[in-house]
């Protein structure tokens, strides 16, 4: 009896065993959507992400995982545990239903949450929210077929058909360089002062700049220098896939209706922004540049990332909300 029960587990582990083998990256990437579909944004990602342990370079499966590894992160404990720490409830933080909110007192406005510091929240970016912005801008880096075009179901967006392109992936690429070097240049602040502590001088009327600054005299110095070039390359990278997303979004013919999609009526606003990228960028590899459309001022962002200029340096002097009529420090700010 115990051999004829030992012969069939083995049996079955056989069959299970080839069941898994058999499924393709296709197979997973079809199951990841259905997930989707069934508003189960966990186990979706996880069959991107087995989807690409068979074929890392699928690129349904990786415009795939880099969309749901972002969307995932309040389910995973870092993420969930921090929400929990700063007040959100456990049972309302559904991504397709999210109804949490901070606690408020009776008049509407938010409460502190016990022994959080601010500079908590660059730390919860720096260390668990910049490592998937990192992976998802990896995952679309493998796209390069221009051709590429992938067509999600209402049920699978829970708003609309969209049909996302090759643009579409790039211009989301260049937003996740910006988060990235945003991320970079908060950490580097020191942003070390208790909530509590602020919600206190609210509670006791005295809550403004000027006091805020006089009570935490090393609040914006520099925490950290160590991710200025990691930001000075990530805002490189924005500016460049930018460029490439605006010129594959404005190329396309007129009648394609994407997830990002060319507006005419902006196409004077568009074109200067993209003239003030490239000035900044330019700043920033290479020295002063005078703004195309602005010629009446020149920008240096190169001053941005050297370390030498803290934030505090740059503020005026504060009386209450009021600033000091000729106390601001650096009109320049740091030379940038």
């Amino acid at each position: 009896m115990k051999t004829h029960t030992l012969a069939c587990l083995i049996a079955g582990l056989s069959l299970f065993c080839r069941c898994a083998l058999s499924q393709t990256a296709d197979d997973y990437v079809t199951q990841g959507l259905n997930n989707l579909a069934a508003h189960d944004i966990v186990d979706a990602n996880t069959s991107f992400s087995q989807a690409l342990s068979l074929n890392p370079n699928d690129e349904n499966a990786n415009a795939l995982d880099a969309i749901t590894r972002l969307l995932v992160l309040p389910y995973q404990s870092a993420g969930s545990n921090f929400l929990t720490r700063i007040g959100f409830p456990v049972t309302e933080r559904d991504i397709y239903h999210w109804t949490a909110e901070l606690p408020k007192d009776e008049n509407g406005l938010l409460l502190a949450p016990d022994g959080v510091s601010a500079d908590e929240f660059t730390a919860q970016l720096r260390t668990n929210v910049l490592s998937s912005v990192i992976g998802a801008i990896d995952n679309l880096s493998l796209v390069s077929d221009t051709n590429f075009l992938l067509n999600l179901t209402s049920d699978e967006t829970t708003m609309s058909d969209v049909a996302v392109d090759y643009g579409d992936l790039k211009m989301i690429q260049a937003g996740l360089y910006a988060s990235e070097y945003f991320i970079y240049t908060l950490n580097a602040q020191n942003l070390d002062v208790q909530l509590t502590a602020i919600r206190a001088l609210y509670t006791n009327g005295i809550l403004s700049a000027g006091e805020v600054l006089a009570d935490y005299p090393q609040l914006f110095t520099f925490a950290t220098t160590n991710d200025l070039q990691a930001a000075r390359a990530a805002f490189t990278n924005a500016v460049d896939y930018y460029m490439i997303a605006s010129a594959f979004i404005r190329n396309r013919p007129s009648d394609e209706v994407r997830l990002f999609n060319y507006d005419k009526v902006s196409a004077a606003n568009e074109a200067d922004f993209r003239l003030t990228l490239q000035d900044l960028k330019n700043s920033l590899l290479a020295g002063p540049q005078i703004l195309s459309v602005k010629p009446n001022l020149t920008v240096d962002m190169a001053n941005s990332v050297t370390g030498t200029t803290a934030l505090r340096s740059l503020l005026a002097k504060f009386d209450g909300e009021a600033v000091e009529v000729g106390r601001l420090p650096d009109v320049t700010f740091g030379g940038v």
